[in-house]
């Protein structure tokens, strides 16, 4: 993004915008620190219906001991497997984690996809998709039916484990049963996209 940071940040949209138009066969690699730009180009991807034929990551560093090590962030990590790996070492803490960011994730896409306002709080982005009109629609009430049972997993196990909370216990069987709402939740959020 120099190029624009440098020259015209005003004109963004309409520079990707003759990027992508005009440069359909060549490959593009665009490497960006400002996340709005970053944002503003997925946008226009979506818009376009090109999405899917982009590789988007993102890259953080971090140090350990005296060396730095790169991270590779991917939004179709699936945070349900990497849970699965910690409980089977018995890191509940760090499972507990993984199921929060998933359960984040859905919330996020279902707020997308029923259009239930901006980015909120994790319980008004609840409260608003509780209160959907599902009289016609089945699958939104399958939702809702899911969500009402996330509420326990969300107060008691989710929330804690990304919290300091000496207080709450954590145990297996309770994520356990977050992991089984968070899939049930997953698939019918692909039942809704389609």
């Amino acid at each position: 993004d120099d190029f624009l940071t440098s020259l015209d940040m005003a004109n963004r949209k309409l520079i990707m915008q003759y990027i992508l138009e005009n440069f359909k066969e060549y490959q593009k690699i665009i490497l960006t620190h400002n996340l709005q730009f970053s944002n503003l180009i997925i946008e226009l991807l979506k818009m376009r219906g090109e999405e899917k034929e982009w590789d988007i990551k993102n890259l953080f560093f971090r140090k350990i001991d005296n060396s730095y090590e790169t991270v590779i962030y991917d939004k179709e990590t699936d945070y349900i497997k990497l849970s699965d790996k910690y409980l089977d070492e018995n890191l509940l803490d760090e499972a507990g984690i993984y199921l929060r960011k998933e359960f984040e994730r859905l919330l996020d896409e279902l707020r997308q996809k029923n259009e239930v306002g901006a980015k909120e709080k994790i319980g008004n982005i609840i409260e608003q998709l509780l209160k959907l009109d599902s009289s016609t629609d089945i699958n939104i009430k399958k939702m809702q039916e899911i969500l009402k049972k996330t509420k326990f997993y969300r107060d008691s196990v989710l929330h804690s484990t990304a919290h300091y909370d000496s207080n709450t216990p954590i145990y297996r069987k309770e994520l356990k049963g977050a992991k089984v709402l968070l899939e049930q939740l997953r698939k019918q959020l692909r039942v809704l996209k389609a």
